[in-house]
């Protein structure tokens, strides 16, 4: 006889249906196309590499430095700029008809804003990056050959005119086949 229990993959309640093995891992639903979850002592469960290294949620980061990146990547997402936080309350929730995230791994860079599916990245320039130009532009052919078109706005253009740059990424992602 087989028990089916459901567990929490992540923090936004997707759920999985799978049962125990004797190894301790879960062992999802051959049908929903699954893979081996860890399920820690405190209920969270996490996908496992088979050498026991954290593995990233999606395809678009470099699993051998995922670990580090995730460290930073963390501390970006707690401490947003001023204008990261105002052009987040416009995009965040589908308010713009596509989902997007914020400070999502890309490869071996973190993007500001990203939209998965359409396969765009959205940057927030501060004034460090009148610096650093040479290194923005390999950054964004590292990106483009990655499959993602880059957007550029300064902090400026988004404190000033929130919703003008919400419409302008929302016509952008509108024009962008699937």
């Amino acid at each position: 006889m087989c028990f089916k229990k459901s567990y929490t993959l992540n923090r936004y309640s997707k759920k999985l249906k799978s049962s125990k093995n004797n190894s301790g891992l879960t062992t999802p639903d051959p049908s929903k196309g699954g893979e081996p979850v860890g399920v820690e002592a405190d209920g969270k469960s996490k996908k496992l590499f088979a050498d026991n290294f954290e593995r990233p949620r999606f395809k678009t980061a470099n699993p051998a430095s995922y670990g580090v990146i995730k460290k930073f990547r963390v501390e970006l997402k707690k401490n947003p700029t001023k204008a990261e936080e105002i052009l987040w309350y416009f995009l965040k929730s589908k308010k713009i008809g596509h989902q997007l995230r914020r400070q999502h791994v890309v490869a071996n860079f973190i993007v500001d804003f990203i939209c998965i599916r359409k396969k765009l990245v959205i940057e927030v320039d501060g004034k460090i990056h009148d610096n650093q130009k040479e290194q923005d532009e390999i950054r964004t052919i590292k990106l483009n050959v990655k499959g993602f078109k880059v957007i550029r706005f300064t902090n400026e253009e988004v404190i000033k005119n929130p919703q003008e740059v919400a419409t302008k990424i929302k016509t952008i992602l509108d024009n962008i086949s699937d």
